[in-house]
């Protein structure tokens, strides 16, 4: 669980988040895998957000449906 600082460095953050979320669905409770992905959601919306886009934007987006 680490956090991560603001500015440029989301695209990092979102990144850390994906890995930490892949490790707790490889050994850890659900309970962890859980937390993980909120946290990635999270980040993966903060990002967006930065960037201008909405969740709206990867609806869109073929690979997702």
């Amino acid at each position: 669980m680490s956090r991560c600082p603001g500015g440029s460095r989301n695209t990092v953050c979102a990144l850390a988040k994906g890995l930490e979320a892949d490790l707790a669905g490889a050994g850890e409770t659900d309970e962890r895998l859980i937390w993980e992905l909120a946290d990635l959601w999270f980040h993966s919306y903060l990002l967006l957000a930065v960037r201008g886009l909405e969740s709206g934007d990867i609806k869109r987006e073929p690979r997702a449906l």
